[in-house]
């Protein structure tokens, strides 16, 4: 207490000294300050209550202006707090601390840090939630929409395949009509030059006979000739046709010909008038009993790429068509059905590779070189503990089987897999059936007409 006493002293000397009307003056001055401070004081209060907490704020850091009073700036720190500025309220924290030295007002003001921290980091962590949610919705979205898209091309992409198909379809029809024309133009002049020689016949055979019947015209004219020479009776006409002056109607005259001389009917008649009887149509059809082998490319899960592999298998072919029986159809219904095995591109063995039936059918134009479409369903069982699966694909065939073999050489393309529905743990090495295979057959056909030419 001794130690402190000569400052106390030295300041109560030293305002002492001051001119009376300084003190005064500066008194007034503190007295005025003081009392703007209380006033602002109770308006930031008020503003407080009222929940005008950034109002709040500003009115205690002007009390503190005037007052340096570290209790406006914890107000002010508070309002801050409660107005949701948590940053602004932290820095006003940290400015009480330096300014209060009270333990009471150090204790609260650090555990008001504590919460403020609390709640930024919080909030941080909120943020970067729901920033993640959102990053992640819209991901979900673009993925949504590019699947959409996905999905809308590969509509289109099987349209343009279906419309191109109807087109394919359309040109063989056309063709189709086109041979059918000129084989009919064909027939039709054939029957006209038919027609033309039996007639050209018929008008030869005219010829002769009037030729004959003027030379035994002549013949009985020189008889009766010499008859009045020597004066013996004249003969009767040996002809009984009248002649050939007399014919007026030329197919009249032909017919009455060929009614009263029978030669004309005999078998010296070249060619005949009676039209040309169509051939038989009864049902045609046939079986080939055959085998395969291939090349193919499997597809593989989405994050792999199309491997090759080898394919083989036995099948029996069956065809049924309406047509004229020595001839070949011109087009014909296909059904088919077989056993086919994978050799399996990833695997040692044979024990894991997929095999399974296959069924399908389709239309063959054989006038167009054994021309065939087909859609068939295959059914694989791998043997590796995988799901069963089936897929389906569209081919098409250039067949030659004009006796009793067959070969063919195909293409086919998937167009639809079961698989896609599996979880990816069941797509194993094998896929999801093969792109693209081409594949070599033959068989021996059994048929009561040729399949082609």
């Amino acid at each position: 207490m001794n130690r402190w006493l000569p400052i106390v002293l030295f300041a109560a000397v030293s305002v002492s000294s001051l001119p009376l009307t300084a003190v005064a003056a500066g008194s007034a001055a503190a007295k005025a300050e003081q009392a703007k401070a209380e006033a602002l004081n109770a308006e930031a209060k008020e503003a407080f209550k009222s929940g005008n907490f950034d109002r709040a704020a500003e009115l205690f850091m002007q009390v503190y202006d005037l007052a340096k009073q570290p209790a406006a700036v914890y107000n002010a720190a508070r309002a801050r707090e409660q107005g949701g500025k948590l940053v602004e309220a932290k820095t006003l924290f940290e400015l009480f601390l330096r300014l209060e030295r009270s333990e009471k007002g150090q204790e609260d003001a650090k555990k008001r840090l504590a919460e403020i921290d609390a709640r930024l980091k919080q909030d941080a962590a909120d943020k970067a939630k729901a920033e993640a949610e959102q990053r992640a919705k819209v991901e979900a979205d673009q993925k949504a929409r590019q699947e959409e898209a996905d999905r809308k091309l590969r509509e289109a992409e099987q349209k343009t395949r279906e419309a191109e198909q109807r087109a394919r379809e359309a040109q063989i029809l056309a063709q189709k009509e086109q041979a059918a024309k000129a084989e009919a133009e064909q027939r039709a002049r054939a029957e006209a030059e038919a027609r033309g020689r039996v007639e050209a016949e018929k008008q030869a055979r005219e010829s002769e006979l009037r030729a004959k019947d003027a030379e035994a015209r002549a013949k009985d004219a020189e008889a009766r000739a010499r008859a009045a020479q020597n004066g013996t009776p004249v003969p009767a006409p040996k002809w009984a046709a009248p002649p050939p002056a007399a014919r007026t109607d030329a197919p009249r005259a032909a017919a009455s010909t060929a009614s009263a001389d029978p030669p004309m009917a005999g078998p010296d008649v070249v060619g005949s008038t009676a039209p040309e009887q169509p051939a038989d149509k009864t049902l045609l059809g046939g079986v080939v009993l055959g085998v395969m082998g291939g090349a193919s490319l499997q597809q593989t899960p989405p994050d792999a790429a199309a491997k090759p592999d080898l394919s083989y298998g036995v099948n029996a072919l069956g065809w049924l068509s309406w047509g004229a029986k020595p001839a070949p159809p011109w087009w014909a219904i296909v059904a088919e059905a077989g056993w086919e095995g994978f050799s399996g591109f990833s695997v040692s063995g044979t024990a894991a590779a997929p095999s399974g039936t296959v069924v399908g059918g389709g239309i063959a134009l054989p006038r167009l070189a054994g021309l065939m479409f087909t859609i068939k369903r295959h059914e694989l069982h791998p043997n590796n503990g995988k799901a069963d699966f089936g897929y389906t694909t569209m081919g098409v065939r250039i067949v030659v089987a004009p006796r009793t073999t067959m070969v063919a050489l195909g293409f086919e393309g998937l167009i639809a897999s079961d698989r896609s529905s599996l979880p990816l743990n069941h797509t194993d090495e094998f896929g999801y059936g093969p792109i693209g295979r081409l594949t070599l057959e033959f068989g021996f056909a059994i048929a009561n007409a040729p399949l082609s030419r």
